[in-house]
């Protein structure tokens, strides 16, 4: 999955031992959204739908 630099700059704010959980969840909810992308918007929309 493609990450744009600021999206992959927002997910290194996450602590780095739960990075990886945010990225495949992150991950997950692109494909089931049909993006081919994850950019800053879509990895912000994620964030606030999980209450984050």
């Amino acid at each position: 999955m493609h990450w744009t630099p600021t999206a992959e700059k927002s997910l290194k704010a996450v602590p780095f031992f739960i990075r990886g959980v945010v990225k495949k969840g992150v991950e997950s909810m692109a494909t089931k959204c049909g993006q081919a992308e994850i950019d800053d918007a879509f990895y912000l929309k994620v964030k606030s739908s999980r209450g984050r």
